[in-house]
C-alpha cells in the first residue's frame, strides 16, 4: 500500500491503472503482489518506464509516503474498517457506506446504482 501512496504523490492519474494491474496480478495470475520485485515490475508496466517506477519505489521510503499511508489507515479505522479490502462508497444521494470484503462488491454496485449488465466482469459478483 505504500507503493500506492507513493504513486499517488508522484503520478496520481495512474493510481487506478496500477490498482487494476495489481488486482489482476493477484487474483488472476496468483502473483505475490506484496513482493517488491512484483509490484516494481507492475509499476514499470503501468508507467511505461523503469526510470519512473524507480522514482516511485524511492518515494516509498520517504516520510511523505509513509505519513500518507498512516493517515489513510487511521481514516479507514475511523470509518469502521476492520480489514481489507474495505471500500467506502458515496451514492448519488451523497450517502456514504462502507463495504468489507470481495463478497460485498455486488452490494456495493447496487448501492451505487451501477448497471451490472454493462460489463461481463460483473457476472461473477454475488
Amino acid at each position: 500500500m505504500r507503493s500506492v501512496c507513493a504513486l499517488s504523490l508522484v503520478r496520481p492519474e495512474r493510481v487506478d491503472d496500477y490498482m487494476t494491474a495489481l488486482f489482476e496480478r493477484f487474483w488472476i495470475h496468483l502473483e505475490p503482489v506484496s513482493q517488491p520485485e512484483v509490484f516494481g515490475k507492475v509499476l514499470a508496466e503501468v508507467l511505461g518506464s523503469v526510470k519512473e517506477a524507480k522514482q516511485v519505489l524511492q518515494k516509498m521510503g520517504e516520510v511523505e509516503a509513509k505519513d500518507l499511508l498512516k493517515t489513510n489507515t487511521d481514516e479507514a479505522f475511523k470509518s469502521g474498517s476492520f480489514g481489507a479490502p474495505w471500500f467506502e462508497a458515496v451514492n448519488d444521494k451523497g450517502e456514504r457506506h462502507g463495504f468489507w470484503g470481495i463478497s460485498h462488491l455486488g452490494l456495493m454496485c447496487e448501492y451505487l446504482g451501477l448497471d451490472r449488465g454493462l460489463d461481463r466482469a460483473f457476472r461473477s459478483l454475488l
